[in-house]
This record gives structure tokens, sequence and C-alpha cells, in this order.
């Protein structure tokens, strides 16, 4: 398939060479420049195509699917304390809900702030290990708070992560990125 493609769009490109041809010295190109100018384009595209192929491999594929889900778990985490709030705790203030909803929205500019730095040292794999752990320990604090103050850290830490996130994960996608696809 991919011979047929070069093969084709090569002929086309020696069509139009031709006809460039003709058109700037009324001439047409000799058997021997068009067979020359038809091999080198068509191994040019069958190049660039068989390139193509081999870049998107699955190992790329997981870690864009890993990477993306951290953005993913950012919008979760802003609207998931909506609809429990009546069975969290029963009998909490609606200042204590308040604050616990806040937390995670204090968290996140100090996650980015901090995530640029987080990149540098622990490079951007490493910085996105360390974001994954932050969610983690912040879901279990969630999970297994006894009271309304866990809750209010467990927000602020989830908040953390996610700050981290939405810097490294595009910085992480952008240099993961091979050079053959468009950005």
């Amino acid at each position: 398939m991919t011979v047929a493609v070069s093969s084709y769009a090569a002929d086309l490109d020696m069509l139009e060479a031709d006809q460039t041809s003709m058109a700037i010295s009324q001439k047409h190109l000799s058997a021997k420049e068009l067979a020359m100018r038809h091999s080198q384009a068509s191994l040019m595209l069958m190049d660039e195509l068989e390139l193509d192929k081999v870049m998107v491999t699955t190992p790329l594929m997981f870690a864009v699917l890993v990477a993306t889900v951290r953005q993913f778990l950012v919008g979760y985490n802003i609207g998931v304390m909506n609809a429990p709030e009546k069975v969290v705790f029963p009998g909490h203030t609606t200042g204590e809900w308040s604050i616990a909803v806040a937390a995670f929205c204090f968290g996140g500019p100090f996650g980015a702030y901090f995530a640029g730095t987080l990149a540098e040292t622990r490079g951007r794999r490493g910085a996105l290990l360390i974001c994954t752990w932050t969610f983690l320990l912040g879901g279990w604090i969630q999970t297994t708070a006894p009271n309304m103050l866990a809750i209010i850290i467990s927000r602020l830490i989830i908040g953390l992560a996610s700050g981290i996130s939405t810097v490294i994960v595009p910085i992480y996608l952008g240099e993961l990125a091979p050079p053959t696809l468009p950005s």
C-alpha cells in the first residue's frame, strides 16, 4: 500500500514538474529527467510514510493515555464534591463544606507554581510519578477521612496534584510527541 501511494504521488509530482517546465521554457522534461524526478519523489515519500508508521508505537500511545488521564482527574475532582454533600458527615456546617470545596482551588496554584521546578529537578516522567502519588495520597485521605478536617486536607492535596498536572502534562506530551507528527 505504501508503494502504491508513494508511486501515485510521485506521478503527480512528475506531471506537475513537466507542466511547470513547459510553462517556463516551452519544453517538456526529457524521459531521463522525468524518471529521475519520479524515482526521487517516490523514495522520499516512501521514507516519510514508513517513518510515520514506525513512530506511533504502543508504548507511545500508552504514555499519552496515562498522561491525559491526569487531566481527567483534574476535571473530576473539581465537581466530585457536589453530589455527596448531604451524606458526608451529616451535621457539617455550610462554612465547613465551603472550605472543603475551596481547598482544592487553594492547592491548585501552589501545585502549578512548584511544577516547573519539579519537572526540572526530577524530569518530566518523575514529576508525573510524583503527581500520580500525590493524587493517590489525597484520594486515600479523602476516602478514609474520619472528619471534615481530613476532607479539607485531602482536597488541598488533590488541588496541589491538579496544579502539578496542569503544568506537567502539556510539557510531557509536547516532548513525547514524535517530530513527524503535527502538534
